[in-house]
Order: C-alpha cells, then structure tokens, then sequence
C-alpha cells in the first residue's frame, strides 16, 4: 500500500509508531496468538525472534525502496502540528482512537480511521479495546453500592453521555453510542463508528496490566528500532537485543 501510495503521489510512509513501536509490534504479535508480555510479568510473551526481526525488515525493505520517511526525520518528536501528517510529509499516523481530534485539528483537513493491517496466518485480531477510564471501587469502600450507582451512570446513562460527548471515551455500550452519536461533531462520530468497527469482530480480548519494568523496555524497543532503522544494527541483532534485554529487565523487576 505505501509503494502504490508513494508512486502516485511521491508521499512517504511515517515509520510504525515512533512514539512507541511496542504498540505496533504488539499488535502484530498478538495476531499469532502470543501476548507482547508474559502474563507472569517476568518475561516477554513470545521465545521466537523470527516475528520481531520480520517487523524490522518490512521497513528495511520500505526505507530501501525510499517509501518510508527518514528516520532521523522520524523519530523527533513533535507537536500534532508539526507531525508528518500535518505537514504532508506522510499519508498516515499511528495513534489511539482518542487522538483522533486532536490529528485531525492538526491536519487541518478531514482524514478516515482504519484498522491496522491483518498479518499472513494471523490467528486472531491484535487490536484490543482499551478503557480510557479505569473505574474501580475500594474494597474498603463504605459507600459500594453508592459508588457502583455512579460508575453505572458513567457506562450505560444515555443523558450523561449527552453531556460527556465523548470527553471521557466513547460509550462502550453500543445502545448508549447509538444515542449519542448525532449529538457529537462529524469527526467525533467517525470515532464512534471506528469502535464500533473494532468491537464487531475485529479485537480480541486485552492482555493483562503492563508489569513493572515496562517503561525501561518501552524505551530499549524504541532506541533499538532506531539503531535498526538507521543502519547501525541488523534486524536480526535488534531482535536479539530487544529480546536478551527486555528478559533481564523483567526478571529482576
């Protein structure tokens, strides 16, 4: 897609998510069937470095092709108005559903949410719906039921959503997004439908909370993919990095 994109219209592609290439790559390995973290917490979730190290090539093989956006370029980070997309540097971004408003603001202009691409085999959906609020009540609470009346409000309130618009998140109760839908802007309502696309057999459940240590890995995959994109390791050495250290990170967190 981005070699057919870049010969018509000679615009690059963004490499998969600068922020934070975890987040890519952990869509792409949860697709064959294995969690980015070990549920344990200890480990990595997967032992074969073949999928990380194919993630690496496939934008080896774009940068070589000159259809990927310079990672010097890239990897700097910036404000949604200065991103790649807002500058036309780059067709596509890489975010979260509820960056949406803010890219499309950004880019001045109107732009369509897709899912990410589907792998060769691929033996369940990557993408998982993920609360932008995490509600919980203490055990030691002496108002549960109080408190549980409240969060309820929050999850299936047709009027209160009314008066949210999404600001907290879009309704996961599709009966309550249904209601809400045409009280909210045209861009917000493209958000609605994307959940509701996601939702509709096209994620599958969410691993358990990242484990302590997560932050130094974020930042080591983040680094390594780099090194790798900029020449200065191999695919196969940046997986082995990733991998060699992430484990240490995790065992002694």
């Amino acid at each position: 897609m981005a070699g057919k994109i870049y010969s018509a219209t000679g615009v690059q592609t963004i490499p998969f998510f600068t922020t934070d290439p975890k987040v890519g790559f952990e869509n792409w390995i949860r697709q064959t069937g294995q969690p980015f973290f070990n549920p344990n917490g200890k480990s990595l979730g997967f032992t074969d470095p073949t999928p990380l190290e194919d993630y690496f090539n496939i934008q080896l093989r774009m940068l070589k092709a000159g259809v990927l956006l310079s990672p010097e370029v890239a990897f700097v980070t910036t404000t949604p108005q200065e991103a790649p997309l807002a500058k036309g540097t780059s067709w596509v971004e890489f975010l979260w559903s509820n960056q949406v408003v803010s890219t499309v603001d950004a880019a001045g202009g109107p732009l369509k949410t897709a899912l990410l691409s589907k792998i060769a085999g691929a033996k369940r959906p990557g993408t998982y719906l993920k609360p932008s609020m995490f509600f919980s009540i203490p055990a030691s609470s002496q108002n549960k039921s109080e408190a549980a009346r409240f969060i309820n409000c929050f999850l299936s309130d047709a009027e209160a959503n009314k008066v949210l618009l999404g600001e907290r998140g879009v309704p996961i109760i599709s009966s309550v997004r249904t209601e809400v839908k045409n009280s909210v802007d045209p861009v917000m309502q493209g958000v609605f439908d994307y959940i509701g696309l996601v939702g509709n057999g096209n994620a599958s459940p969410i691993d358990p909370p990242d484990p302590a240590g997560t932050g130094e890995v974020l930042k080591l995959f983040r680094n390594t993919t780099q090194e790798v994109l900029n020449g200065r390791i191999s695919a196969k050495d940046g997986a082995a990095k990733i991998m060699q250290n992430a484990n240490a990170i995790l065992g002694r967190s």
